[in-house]
């Protein structure tokens, strides 16, 4: 009788274990399928909704000597590539400070062939407050493109 009683008892956990797999095969098939027509969806989504343009605009810092700068940024951009980038420094062609010049010198290659989503400019050439204006601009672009 104990077993019986055993025997009946443990069937039904085992029971229920073979449904919940059951369930969690069929779930994650279920989800897999339903994933991947996420995945299509989304993936669709962004191509359409990818930065492609001209942009200008401009920022400004002010140096721990109190002086007072501006950068302004054009970026041509594809697809969230940018192939072109130029910059002009306090509303005039040349430099004002030797961080500009610096700068001007090396964020190209920082920023020519990236995609804008991953342009995060830190201290390059030594200029981290002229790289921290830039990415207030790239954020601008993002910002009003999203």
């Amino acid at each position: 009788m104990f077993v019986t009683y055993l025997i009946n008892h443990l069937q039904m956990p085992i029971i229920i274990a073979v449904i919940v797999i059951i369930a969690l095969i069929a779930g994650v098939t279920f989800f897999t399928k339903d994933s991947d027509d996420v995945i299509e969806e989304v993936s669709s989504i962004s191509s359409t909704d990818k930065i492609t343009g001209t942009f200008t605009r401009n920022s400004g810092y002010l140096t721990p000597k109190k002086t007072s700068h501006n950068i302004e940024v054009t970026l041509t951009i594809l697809d969230d590539i940018v192939t072109d980038a130029n910059v002009i420094y306090d509303h005039k062609e040349g430099f004002t400070t030797p961080g500009q010049e610096r700068f001007e010198q090396e964020y190209k290659v920082e920023v020519v062939g990236k995609n804008i989503h991953n342009i995060s400019l830190s201290r390059v050439g030594g200029a981290s407050l002229t790289s921290n204006s830039f990415n207030e601009i790239i954020d601008q672009i993002i910002q009003e493109n999203s």
